[in-house]
C-alpha cells in the first residue's frame, strides 16, 4: 500500500518542531502522485514522453493540476477538521477573474505558461492557523515543484480562499462562486457527514 501525502502528515502531531519537515514530505509526495496520476491518463503513446515534453501539453497540465488540488485537499483536511468541503476553479472562467497566464488560462501557443492551484475552502469559520497551513504547504510545494519549468519564477502555488458559512449563506465574495453559472468550481473534497 502506498502512503499518500495526507496519510505521510496525518501521522505526524501537529506540534511537532519538525512539522515543517513533514510538510516537505507531503509537498513532494503531492508532486510525484500528481505527475504519475497525469501521465497515466495520458494515451498510452503518449505516457512514454519525456516529462518537459508532456509540461507543453495543456491536456497534461490540466490533469497534473488536479493531482495537485487534490493532494493538497486531502492534506489541509487531514490537519483541520473545521474544512467542509474543498473545490478548485479557474478564476479566468468567471466575470471579474484574474487574467494572466496561471492555473488554466493559456498562453499564445494554447499552453498555461505557468502552474497555479486555486481552491476555495469551505470552513464553518475560517482561523489563522489554517491560514498559516495553507502558507506553510503552499512554501512547501513550491520547494518541490521549483525544477519544472512550468513552476519557474512562481511566487506561489496555492491561491486558496476560505469561505464561511455566513459569507456562503450571502454569496459575498468568493462565496458566489460556489453558484457560478458560468464556471461553476469543481469539488475535489467534502467531509463526510
Amino acid at each position: 500500500m502506498t502512503n499518500t501525502a495526507a496519510d505521510q502528515s496525518r501521522d505526524q502531531p501537529n506540534d511537532q518542531p519538525n512539522s515543517v519537515l513533514y510538510l516537505a514530505d507531503a509537498a513532494q509526495t503531492i508532486r510525484e502522485e500528481a505527475l504519475a496520476s497525469a501521465r497515466a491518463k495520458m494515451a498510452v503513446p503518449d505516457r512514454d514522453l519525456p516529462l518537459a515534453q508532456l509540461l507543453e501539453r495543456a491536456d497534461f497540465l490540466d490533469y497534473v493540476t488536479y493531482g495537485l488540488a487534490t493532494g493538497i485537499a486531502a492534506v489541509l483536511a487531514s490537519h483541520d477538521s473545521g474544512i467542509q468541503a474543498i473545490y478548485m476553479y479557474d478564476p479566468a472562467g468567471n466575470p471579474g477573474g484574474s487574467s494572466g497566464n496561471v492555473g488554466g488560462n493559456p498562453g499564445s501557443d494554447g499552453v498555461r505558461a505557468s502552474l497555479a492551484v486555486h481552491q476555495l475552502i469551505r470552513v464553518g469559520r475560517p482561523s489563522a492557523a489554517l491560514e498559516i497551513l495553507i502558507t506553510a504547504l503552499d512554501h512547501a510545494l513550491l520547494a518541490a515543484l521549483r525544477d519544472l519549468p512550468v513552476c519557474a519564477g512562481r511566487a506561489f502555488i496555492l491561491d486558496a480562499s476560505l469561505i464561511s458559512d455566513a459569507d456562503a449563506a450571502q454569496e459575498r465574495g468568493y462565496a458566489a462562486l460556489l453558484n457560478s453559472m458560468f464556471a461553476p468550481p469543481l469539488k475535489v473534497w467534502e467531509r463526510e457527514t
